[in-house]
């Protein structure tokens, strides 16, 4: 079942792939955007998580904005191949999906075959070192990103196909509307 923006949104205890605990509880009082991609192999989640990086960084100057990053691969996976990109906030390995059905991140042959109108991005994300690596999960899932403020959904942003995430410039809008 999908989120809407001002549901509660449902609380999870995970570890990130360093073995450190992690709970939306522990961001009670900060904005956190929950970030679900695929697989660790997935290239366009690759890609992705490599932009995210670096639009923390740059957003973490002029706003307090959490950011917790979730793969369905086992942890091994995900830090093999994203480890070394150092993330400057926990990745949880989610392999039995269980905050993905929390949050209702959800799994479409046609959001697979809508795809197909992202091959540019597909060979950027190739190009940037991002090969299709091994599926290790549920091939057809969709990307969803959400943020949480004060314990509710602020924005439920459900991707309609393997390459869509949530504009970045629409989370820097939110924040930039807070008051600091």
């Amino acid at each position: 079942m999908r989120l809407n923006l001002g549901d509660n949104a449902p609380d999870f205890n995970a570890k990130d792939i360093n073995g450190k605990p992690v709970r939306l509880a522990d961001y009670a009082d900060r904005d956190v955007l929950l970030c679900f991609y695929r697989y660790a192999g997935c290239p366009f989640c690759g890609l992705d998580l490599k932009e995210l990086i670096t639009f923390h960084r740059k957003m973490s100057l002029t706003c307090e904005l959490e950011v917790v990053a979730f793969f369905q691969s086992p942890a091994s996976q995900v830090l093999r191949l994203h480890g070394r990109m150092e993330a400057p906030f926990p990745i949880v390995a989610d392999p039995d999906k269980s905050v993905y059905g929390r949050y209702g991140v959800e799994s479409s042959l046609a959001g697979g075959i809508r795809s197909i109108g992202h091959a540019a991005r597909w060979m950027d994300a190739v190009h940037q070192g991002f090969p299709q690596r091994k599926i290790d999960g549920d091939f057809f899932l969709l990307p969803s990103q959400f943020l949480v403020s004060e314990g509710m959904i602020a924005l439920a942003y459900y991707g309609r196909d393997f390459g869509d995430h949530v504009p970045f410039m629409e989370i820097e809008s939110y924040c930039r509307s807070k008051p600091r």
